[in-house]
Formats: C-alpha cells, sequence, structure tokens
C-alpha cells in the first residue's frame, strides 16, 4: 500500500515536472532567441547582448539554487526538486548558438551540481572523481554533437540516459525503484523539451518564410517594394543629422513590353532576373552600402549610403553600362536590353519619402522622354549618353485585298509601320515617309511576289512630286497587266491635285481614296458626285466608321448611301478593318465585294 502510494506520488511529480520545466524552457528559450538573433525586440537594441548571455546562464543557477532550498525544506521529496533542477541545467548545454565560453559557463555549473550531488551520496574520493571524469568526457561529446542533437530524439534520450547514468547510479543510498522513477521523469521532461523545440523551429521556419515574402522578391531575389519603403523611411529619417549623403536611384528596363509581347512571360522573367543579379552584383562591389529593391513589374530602385554624389553616379552609370553591353540569351534568341535611370538624393527639408520618390521619379520619366537608355540626375542627363540620336525605325508589309463573294485575293496593299520608340510599339502609318527611290524598291521587291495589283500609299506631297510621278508611271506601265493603285487620303483637292489625277488615269494607274466620315449633307453629295468619276476605288475603314457611329444602324445608313454614290459613279467600294469573322459577316449582310483585313492577314513585325 505504501509502494503504491509512492508511484501515487510519483505520477503528481511526474505532470508537475513536465509542467515547470516546459513552462521554464519557453522563458529561457525565448530569451536566448533574442541573444542569437533570430527574434528582434526593440529593447534589446538597447540592452547588450553580452549582459543577456551572462544574466540567462545565472538565471539557471539561480533556479537551480531555489530548487535546493525547496529540497531542504521539503524533504519528503528530494529527488522531485533534483530532477528538475538536474534537466535545467543539462538542458542548457543544448542551447544553439553557443559560443564556447557560453558553453563552459554552462558546465561549470553543472559539475558543480553534480560535485555537492556526489559528494553526499558517495563515500569514497575515488569513485567521487571517476564520475566526475566520465561527466568530463559526456560533456565534451555533447559539445562535439550539440549542433544535430536538437533535431534528433534519440539523441535526447541518449543524453539523458548517460546524465542519468553518472548522476544517480553511483548514488547507494537511493533505492532500485526511486532510480527507475527519476529515469522516467527525466526521459518525460527531455521529451517535452524536444517536442517544444521541434514546434519552436517549426514555427520559427514559418515566421522566416513569412518574412521573406514580405522582404524579398521571390523571382530576382531582391528586397520587395515593402522593404523599400520601410528602409527609405528610417534613411529619411536620418538624413539631417548624418554626415554621409542617402541617394535614391530608379531605374526601370526599356521596352519591356516588347520582350513579353514577343518571346513570352519566361523570357522577361529571366531578363529581370538576370538584369537584378547585375544590379546586385554592382552593387556589392562598392566601398558603401547600397541596396536593391523591385519596386515595380520591370522596374528596381537602389537606396544608397555615399561619402560624395559621384559615388552613387558612378554605379548608376556602371550598371547601365554592364547591362547594354549584356547579350542576354534565351532559348535560341539573343536580346539586347538597356535600362533608364532617375536618381536624386534624400533632402532634410522633404516632408515625407514621396517627395524624394517623386524627384527620382520625374528624372526617371526625363530619361524616357530623351529616348530611354539614359541616366538623369535630379534633371540633367549624363553627357556620357547624350551622344545617343535616335533613328526611326520602319517595316513594311503587304496586306492582301479580298474579294468577298470568292475569298480571290485581288491586291495587296504595302503598309509601312513605325517603331515609336517612346512607348516601345509598332504603329501603322497610312502614307510612306521616305524618298521615292525607297518607294519604288519596295514596290519592285514586292509586286511580283504577291499575286494580284499593288497598293501604294502617298502624301499629299508625294504624289504631286513630278519626278515620283513619272518613276511610278514608268513602273506601272513595265508592270502591265498588273495595275499599280495609288491611295491617297482625300478626292478633288486643289487644281494641281486635280491634273495629277487625270495625268495617272491616263496612264493605267488607278486611285484609291479614303474620304472624310462626314454626313452626306446635300453640297457633300453634289461635290462627291462631280470628284468620284476621278478616282477607281472608294476605301472606308470599318473601326474608324464605329468609332465615329457607335450606333450600328447609323453605319449601315453610312454605307448603303456611298454604295449607292459609288454605283452611280461607276466606282469600287472597299471596306478594310476586318479583323474577325463578325466583321466578315458583317460586310457580307452589306453586301460588300471588296474587303481587307487582319482577319486575312496579321502582319508579323520584327523584333526589337
Amino acid at each position: 500500500m505504501i509502494e503504491m502510494a509512492h508511484w501515487e506520488l510519483w505520477i503528481v511529480h511526474l505532470l508537475l515536472s513536465v509542467g515547470m520545466i516546459t513552462g521554464y524552457i519557453v522563458y529561457a528559450g525565448y530569451g536566448w532567441q533574442l541573444v542569437s538573433g533570430r527574434y528582434q525586440a526593440q529593447w534589446t537594441a538597447r540592452l547588450s547582448q553580452n549582459a543577456i548571455r551572462l544574466v540567462l546562464p545565472l538565471m539557471n543557477l539561480v533556479v537551480v539554487v531555489l530548487m535546493m532550498i525547496a529540497k531542504v525544506s521539503h524533504a519528503t521529496s528530494p529527488r522531485f526538486f533534483d530532477n528538475v533542477a538536474f534537466v535545467i541545467l543539462v538542458a542548457a548545454l543544448l542551447d544553439d548558438h553557443l559560443k564556447i565560453s557560453d558553453y563552459l559557463l554552462r558546465v561549470l555549473m553543472l559539475l558543480g551540481f553534480f560535485g555537492q550531488q556526489l559528494i553526499i551520496g558517495h563515500e569514497t574520493v575515488l569513485s567521487i572523481w571517476l564520475n566526475i571524469a566520465a561527466l568530463v568526457v559526456g560533456l565534451g561529446l555533447v559539445r562535439v554533437f550539440q549542433p544535430v542533437m536538437r533535431r534528433h530524439y534519440s539523441l535526447h534520450l541518449l543524453l539523458i540516459l548517460g546524465a542519468w547514468a553518472i548522476f544517480w547510479l553511483p548514488q547507494s543510498n537511493v533505492r532500485a525503484e526511486a532510480l527507475l522513477r527519476s529515469l522516467l521523469t527525466l526521459l518525460a521532461m527531455m521529451t517535452s523539451i524536444f517536442f517544444f523545440w521541434r514546434d519552436w523551429e517549426r514555427r520559427h521556419r514559418d515566421q522566416q518564410r513569412l518574412e521573406k515574402r514580405a522582404t524579398i522578391d521571390d523571382l530576382t531575389q531582391t528586397l520587395s517594394f515593402s522593404q523599400f519603403r520601410e528602409d527609405l523611411m528610417v534613411a529619411a529619417d536620418t538624413v539631417s543629422t548624418q554626415s554621409q549623403l542617402t541617394m535614391l536611384a530608379m531605374v526601370d528596363i526599356d521596352y519591356f513590353k516588347a520582350v513579353n509581347d514577343d518571346f513570352g512571360h519566361l523570357a522577361g522573367d529571366r531578363m529581370l532576373q538576370e538584369v537584378a543579379a547585375i544590379l546586385k552584383s554592382q552593387a556589392a562591389s562598392q566601398s558603401f552600402p547600397a541596396t536593391v529593391y523591385r519596386t515595380g513589374g520591370e522596374e528596381f530602385s537602389l537606396l544608397m549610403t555615399v561619402t560624395h554624389q559621384d559615388e552613387a553616379t558612378a554605379l548608376v552609370q556602371d550598371c547601365w553600362q554592364r547591362i547594354r553591353e549584356r547579350r542576354f540569351q534565351f532559348q535560341q534568341s539573343q536580346l539586347r536590353l538597356s535600362i533608364s535611370a532617375g536618381v536624386t538624393q534624400l533632402r532634410p527639408d522633404d516632408r515625407a519619402i514621396d517627395d524624394a520618390i517623386k524627384r527620382s521619379d520625374d528624372s526617371l520619366y526625363l530619361s524616357k522622354r530623351r529616348g530611354r537608355d539614359t541616366v538623369t540626375i535630379d534633371g540633367q542627363s549624363l553627357a556620357t549618353v547624350d551622344h545617343q540620336t535616335l533613328m526611326n525605325v520602319y517595316d513594311y508589309y503587304s496586306q492582301p485585298v479580298v474579294e468577298l463573294a470568292t475569298g480571290e485575293t485581288k491586291a495587296n496593299e504595302l503598309q509601312i509601320q513605325l517603331f515609336d520608340q517612346q512607348v516601345g510599339y509598332w504603329q501603322q502609318v497610312l502614307v510612306f515617309p521616305t524618298i521615292s527611290e525607297v518607294l519604288l524598291e519596295m514596290a519592285q521587291a514586292t509586286i511580283d511576289k504577291l499575286p494580284g495589283d499593288v497598293i501604294l500609299s502617298l502624301s499629299d506631297e508625294q504624289f504631286l512630286d513630278p519626278r515620283l510621278a513619272d518613276a511610278l508611271i514608268q513602273f506601272a506601265n513595265a508592270q502591265y497587266p498588273k495595275r499599280l493603285v495609288i491611295q491617297v487620303k482625300q478626292l478633288g483637292k486643289t487644281d494641281a491635285f486635280k491634273a495629277q489625277l487625270r495625268r495617272y488615269r491616263s496612264q493605267h494607274i488607278w486611285l484609291l481614296s479614303m474620304p472624310w466620315l462626314d454626313v452626306l449633307t446635300s453640297p457633300r453629295r453634289a461635290m462627291l458626285r462631280r470628284a468620284l468619276p476621278e478616282v477607281n476605288v472608294v476605301k472606308f475603314d470599318l473601326q474608324k466608321l464605329r468609332d465615329q457611329y457607335p450606333q450600328r444602324n447609323d453605319v449601315i445608313q453610312f454605307i448603303h448611301e456611298w454604295q449607292q454614290l459609288t454605283t452611280e459613279a461607276g466606282v469600287r467600294l472597299m471596306l478594310s478593318g476586318i479583323d474577325s469573322v463578325n466583321d466578315e459577316q458583317f460586310a457580307k449582310q452589306l453586301a460588300i465585294n471588296y474587303v481587307q483585313g487582319n482577319f486575312y492577314a496579321q502582319p508579323e513585325l520584327p523584333r526589337l
């Protein structure tokens, strides 16, 4: 009955021991994490870490001393207090990020505890020293394997089993049942500590992942926009008190949308990663602090603390030069990129960080306006990029004119696209802004390769140019029976214009006109009846008609009126802007004979 009472009391002691040691490890572990730098609190910035390193082991010592005092006061349960104190000192050996001095301090406290217990429980000095020697060897092994012991439950059990054997077995005054209860208590407490630490590590990893997502851009591994705002606020708070300058640079990849459109988003992602790598590499090679952030889709920012502005300028120029010289490879394609940058200095009179961001963004905008591939510092573009002269880039292609009833290609219009360097897009140009020789070369290179007639768009100046007219007439006669069709914007302008119309028509050159989309009033009808016989084809763009007349019935009415006029004059009516099957069905319903648009041939333009 007495033995049963001992086991019931032991169960109570076991539960108390596990609860006490778990609670103590929570507070002690949190304090040690502050020292090791895993968790940050505002007050730790004002408190010396060395002081905390000393206080935490001393706190262990104080708790152990209190356990010994309680042991004397409660002589009926001495092993309960011994086991709690014992586990506190052993578990302290497994704190991570221990310096050798930290470990030696914990070893001394554990040796002191062991020594006083061995002296009490032993009769010979030899046995005491043998056990101390075994303990020292064990502590050396713990130091060697300490980094992995926290993560392996079996090593925890091996550690506590060895410590139990050294501590409890030599005590001849302790009965076997008490030794067994002590062993089970120690195993339970170390099990509780292990699973607590494992859960602690899991929560810490989860927190790290969340912090990384908040502070690190996943794609480029640069710091994120939220971290940029936070760091910029810290820099702005100290700009008036520090002697060094804080510089902000905003960097944007030129024509990045064209990379995504032409090569796909995988290529765009690869370019972002490689540009970010160049920026980080250049920033890391500096003698001053420079940090790279991704602050937008293709936009990066650099925050620099420098002694002179020239240092920041040199870094941005180096990044600019490295990127424009690099040949970026994606699959079988080689790409060249450039960046535009805007740089400014943080000022003491900035009322908010947005003031500095706006100045830098304004300078970036100026770099874009000045042709991109430029670095601008507070409104002044650097001389290193002033030598660049933008050149207009054009490309021409043919778009078929289809007879709707048969699907046969009757003509091909030579169209030209201009690469707008301000927006990075190809845009259609209605007339060829080039010299006569180039016009003829394009027509000659095209007419033999394409079915049907060839349509050329001319400006008013080109249309009236007598030398171009002579060359076009000679070209048209050489290509007969293929027909050359000249497209002009308007009908019946000046007398010179009318005379040139008649000259072209006399040489079997057809004329195509694109009249205004105005409402056909009675005076305008009368003028058109006189002018229409001068041309062969009238063309309207369906998409522009819809812009001009949002109501479908108004578009239908407009086309029907023109069909009546062109039929009376013996002129063909053509509808361009056919971009879908619905557009084609609409043209068929209106009995349009000739159509043109991207639905029949989508132009493929070169990648720039």
